[in-house]
């Protein structure tokens, strides 16, 4: 059995931490896109039958595509079209918040179905508009009640940031494989890296379920 040199490894624990902090600045930025866009389509869901077909049309599509592929079309595809180049860490996390939006949109449609119908009905009667009564009424419990599924998309975030290395992005994937093609230790690289990543997604549960249970309905 060869010798384990983790020694050499961990002595580069910053280009691991530097790394894995813009694993979350992607994953952060990337979650708040598709929070945006998944509140877009779940709305589109529930208006006029238009607007319905219209989001589960761009539910399915983007459920459907691969994030690799999404990732490379940004960054090489779109910027073509866009005549400009389109930076890799903004191409990762438009990539990233578009490959779950589907998910976050189906999260936040099946949280508003939960809500009773009667609240709606109750805000109209005090006179408000549809939009306060959703952005007042509605909303603030439908949040509550996406919560938990809103934290599984959160990891899937973390652990999607990851694909950026694909694109040149230096996080925390990137900075293993230099790790390990320079020093020869792809044992110890990758499972340095391995142990990063679930101690990420481990934190990142731990705070939305803090969370949640702050902010839960009684």
């Amino acid at each position: 059995m060869p010798d384990m040199k983790w020694g050499e490894v961990l002595s580069r624990y910053d280009l691991f931490l530097a790394g894995a902090a813009v694993d979350i600045y992607i994953a952060v930025a990337s979650f708040v896109l598709t929070v945006l866009i998944g509140l877009c389509l779940a709305s589109m869901s529930r208006g006029n039958k238009f607007s319905k077909t219209v989001s589960y049309i761009i539910v399915q599509i983007v459920r459907g595509a691969p994030l690799y592929v999404l990732l490379l079309w940004v960054y090489f595809g779109v910027s073509q079209l866009a005549g400009f180049n389109i930076p890799a860490v903004a191409a990762a996390i438009i990539a990233l918040g578009l490959a779950t939006s589907g998910v976050t949109a189906e999260v936040f449609r099946s949280s508003f179905l939960a809500l009773d119908k009667g609240q709606a009905l109750a805000a109209k009667s005090f006179g408000m508009t549809r939009w306060q009564a959703y952005t007042s009424v509605l909303f603030p419990q439908a949040i509550r009640i996406a919560l938990p599924q809103l934290g599984n998309v959160f990891v899937m975030q973390l652990k999607g940031a990851t694909y950026a290395a694909v694109i040149g992005v230096a996080e925390a994937v990137f900075v293993a494989q230099d790790i390990s093609t320079g020093l020869f230790l792809p044992f110890e690289a990758y499972g340095a890296l391995a142990v990063i990543l679930i101690l990420m997604a481990f934190a990142a549960s731990f705070a939305f379920n803090l969370t949640e249970r702050r902010l839960r309905i009684k």
